[in-house]
């Protein structure tokens, strides 16, 4: 064996203990336990984060790293910020995802004192990098709202009963004419969050509600062109519920499957 080769040996050991030390050392480092704070309740979205919700933990850097990456150290880093999400009691927080700053003078107060985050605060705020808002104008109908007339001893009253709430899942229908004049239907998207509801009390059941639904930029973006190019409506669907393949119908289409059942 020339000195050559013995040289190539001694450095190929030197090099695998550095690579077997570094290794060592940030398996180490990962198990080091760190200050965290984590959320002593369940902090519910959009509240803002007082002393009582937090404590401060000692968790393995391994699993900061995984839960809150951008966790902070202290609770005064934390105090008087707004959730953007719920965190979940015994959570680390992320000092940019979980929560945002607002300031104090755009903050109203409820009746009992409570700060009231809805009001002032915008939903830029609120809502994550991939998500969006967009409202649009629907029927009465397609937002499953039903007016009754309630006859009293001297007087009948008109009231809105409408069953589309924030919070529920719909899937979005657009209605246009196509290029050969015939009127055809699109399955936009599945399973779309429901963010706020408006129906006004006044009109007749022609009159239009508005529905502001919460979903991803290219979904917002085809909702928006078929919202100028026909008629939208929307399906309330269940929690569970299996998505289809999104599909288009025509009269042509529709008829042919009615045939075959």
């Amino acid at each position: 064996m020339n000195s050559f080769v013995k040289i190539r040996i001694v450095l190929v050991i030197f090099i695998a203990m550095i690579l077997s030390y570094t290794a060592y050392m940030i398996l180490q480092s990962w198990k080091t336990e760190v200050d965290v704070v984590v959320a002593a309740v369940e902090i519910p979205e959009l509240s803002l984060i007082t002393p009582d919700m937090l404590r401060v933990e000692k968790v393995v850097l391994a699993l900061r790293d995984t839960l809150a990456p951008r966790s902070v150290p202290t609770k005064d880093k934390l105090e008087n910020k707004l959730a953007k999400v719920r965190i979940p009691a015994g959570r680390p927080i992320d000092s940019v995802y979980d929560v945002v700053s607002v300031e104090q003078d755009r903050i109203s107060t409820d009746s009992l004192g409570r700060p009231d985050v809805s009001q002032g605060i915008s939903e830029s705020y609120i809502l994550d990098r991939n998500e969006r808002l967009i409202a649009v104008p629907v029927d009465i109908s397609s937002t499953l709202t039903l007016r009754e007339i309630v006859r009293g001893a001297s007087r009948e009253t008109k009231m809105i009963n409408t069953k589309l709430r924030k919070g529920d899942l719909v899937d979005v229908v657009a209605t246009y004419t196509a290029q050969n004049n015939e009127q055809a239907s699109v399955l936009l998207a599945q399973r779309v969050l429901v963010h706020q509801v408006e129906v006004s009390e006044d009109g007749d059941s022609q009159e239009r509600s508005i529905v502001i639904l919460r979903t991803t930029p290219d979904i917002a973006l085809d909702i928006n062109f078929m919202r100028n190019a026909g008629k939208i409506d929307l399906i309330l669907t269940p929690v569970n519920g299996i998505e289809s393949n999104t599909r288009e119908l025509n009269i042509s289409k529709i008829l042919d499957r009615s045939l075959s059942r």
